[in-house]
């Protein structure tokens, strides 16, 4: 092999690993569906769901993500959709590209029989698990097939339940600059310069109104009352100094009150731009419990009654 050969075989083997470095993890949720199943029988009774959220911010929330539980030949398929995210806009490179937002899914699988957990050998659940998973444009369902399994329970019976993990991974956070340990803040003490400048602004305004009531007052009872040039002159220079003052702190003061407004405006619009962000796209929400009802659709045998759970840690 040539020279130059190892270095571009080195560079393209490392690509997947460099694009993977963009993807950060966002969100994480455990979608559970329970049924009476009778594998002899052929039979699969759903009963309930609950969805868990472990973090994710607003914009992150999700629907029961685990559609449908059905034995077929013998194997256990289970089926579940990918949400679809709507991202926000990216502002637009140096090359007047708008950058690409990729998500991609871990998706893990558990079962559990009348509490009991079953183990399934992970070279006997085939189909779209383990990492990488990304979403399809065509909106068809993805699949897991848990295969062997009547050799390994051939008289499986009773509740099972099944926990279909989903990790969402983005290179969105990168794209949007944001940094989800440490969450935006406009304080008291990131305030209190704005405060100070408007203080200064306010105080040479009040100044210069002094200045010119004081002009105005020596104006009227010492320079109007005055019987000789002489003395006059002194006291129509004083008022007119003031009056000057009055000119330059109350301009000084009134640019001083407008940039430090302008900038302190433009302050608090990008604090509620990226406070805006950091709730959609960080996890910073409270427990909740959402009971959840879904009616039988067409053929199907019946509904699924259950709850919501969400929580972050």
């Amino acid at each position: 092999m040539k020279h130059w050969q190892i270095p571009v075989a080195f560079l393209l083997s490392a690509y997947p690993l460099l694009l993977h470095a963009q993807l950060q993890p966002v969100a994480s949720s455990t979608h559970t569906l329970t049924a009476q199943i009778n594998l002899v029988e052929n039979q699969l009774q759903p009963r309930g769901s609950v969805v868990s959220i472990q973090e994710g911010g607003t914009a992150f929330e999700t629907e029961l993500l685990l559609d449908s539980l059905a034995i077929q030949s013998g194997e256990l398929v289970v089926y579940y959709h990918l949400p679809q995210r709507e991202a926000p806009t990216i502002p637009r490179t140096k090359d007047k590209t708008s950058p690409k937002v990729d998500f991609s899914y871990n998706i893990s699988l558990d079962f559990t029989l009348d509490g009991q957990p079953l183990a399934p050998e992970p070279q006997y659940l085939i189909g779209d698990i383990g990492t990488g998973i990304t979403p399809r444009k065509e909106g068809s369902p993805f699949r897991i097939h848990w295969t062997h399994l009547l050799q390994d329970y051939v008289n499986l019976q009773g509740v099972l339940t099944a926990s279909l993990k989903v990790e969402e991974y983005t290179n969105l956070l990168v794209l949007l600059e944001l940094n989800c340990q440490e969450a935006p803040s406009f304080n008291f003490e990131q305030r209190l310069p704005y405060y100070l400048a408007a203080g200064a602004g306010a105080g040479l305004i009040v100044l210069g109104i002094f200045e010119e009531e004081r002009s105005q007052d020596i104006y009227d009872n010492d320079y109007a009352t005055s019987t000789s040039f002489r003395r006059a002159l002194p006291l129509y220079n004083k008022a007119n100094n003031k009056h000057h003052n009055y000119i330059i702190f109350t301009s000084v003061g009134s640019a001083i009150l407008l940039a430090d407004a302008v900038l302190y405006f433009r302050r608090s619009k990008r604090y509620r731009q990226d406070k805006k962000i950091y709730d959609q796209y960080c996890s910073d929400k409270p427990l909740s419990i959402k009971p959840m009802l879904e009616l039988p659709l067409g053929q199907s045998p019946g509904g699924q009654l259950g709850f919501r759970l969400a929580y972050t840690f």
